[in-house]
């Protein structure tokens, strides 16, 4: 796998979604602001090796509920943003702790020493939280810190494939942009590239160029090329091709008209 331009920190930001209005939110406006950077920006730093020892050595996920429990089907994707949104934080400060409590496990393997890009990436857990949502926890050894990413699988009532909501974070997005991805478009993904999907919302989704034009979506990034549409502020993927990929080019406005012309000028 080739060197990543990548943030080390968790993933984040979801201020680009605030005060959204659009259908399936019965025009009421998603209040985020609860939402704490510290809760959300998990990067955490290894002091003297030691674990923090205040906290209940019991499953943390006992008796756990979220504030807004899952839905069997969902009749728009509104409904599930906002259910995500409003889940984030609660979610967020558990694995928080989780992370604290298993300082020292993170801390031996990081180490280790490492010859190549690949192993500096590990994938050490993946908690099935129940409700569709995934909770995948990377330890990035480099710069010691931990990249934590969640993501919701759900069905709509109309019968279509099951889809997948998580963030992506472009070069040229400012912020983290919530994204769904549906069924065909994971699968295709993980049979051109032999990458899971929790590599994919990790570590993959936090490069590459996204263009957009009359309504419809193409990102490119470092595995290749994903296509879709807006829906309201966010973005829906459904086919994906590696003939091309994105190669971490400076975005430049001269490469920005390149990159555009190569995105929707080529038959695919």
């Amino acid at each position: 796998m080739e060197r990543l331009k990548i943030p080390i920190t968790a993933l984040s930001m979801l201020k680009n979604i605030l005060g959204v209005e659009c259908k399936g939110f019965e025009n009421k406006r998603i209040a985020v602001n609860n939402i704490k950077k510290k809760n959300i920006m998990l990067r955490l730093y290894f002091e003297n090796n030691k674990s923090s020892s205040d906290l209940n050595s019991n499953n943390i996920f006992e008796a756990d509920s979220l504030p807004i429990p899952g839905r069997k089907e969902y009749s728009c994707l509104g409904e599930v943003v906002e259910e995500f949104v409003s889940n984030w934080d609660h979610i967020m400060y558990t694995i928080d702790r989780i992370i604290k409590k298993n300082t020292l496990l993170y801390q031996e393997h990081s180490d280790t020493d490492h010859s190549d890009m690949d192993s500096h990436c590990d994938d050490f857990y993946a908690f099935d939280w129940g409700d569709g949502y995934t909770v995948y926890i990377y330890k990035y050894r480099v710069e010691m810190g931990i990249i934590v990413s969640l993501t919701k699988e759900f069905v709509l009532e109309d019968g279509g494939d099951d889809m997948t909501i998580g963030l992506i974070h472009p070069d040229n997005a400012d912020e983290f942009q919530l994204a769904f991805f549906t069924r065909p478009f994971l699968e295709c993904f993980s049979d051109s590239t032999k990458y899971g999907e929790d590599l994919f919302f990790s570590i993959l989704s936090c490069n590459g160029y996204i263009s957009k034009c009359s309504g419809e979506v193409r990102w490119l990034f470092s595995e290749g090329l994903a296509f879709g549409y807006k829906y309201c502020k966010f973005y829906v993927f459904n086919r994906f091709t590696d003939q091309i990929k994105y190669q971490g080019e400076e975005l430049t406005d001269d490469m920005k008209k390149e990159l555009d012309n190569r995105l929707w000028n080529t038959e695919w």
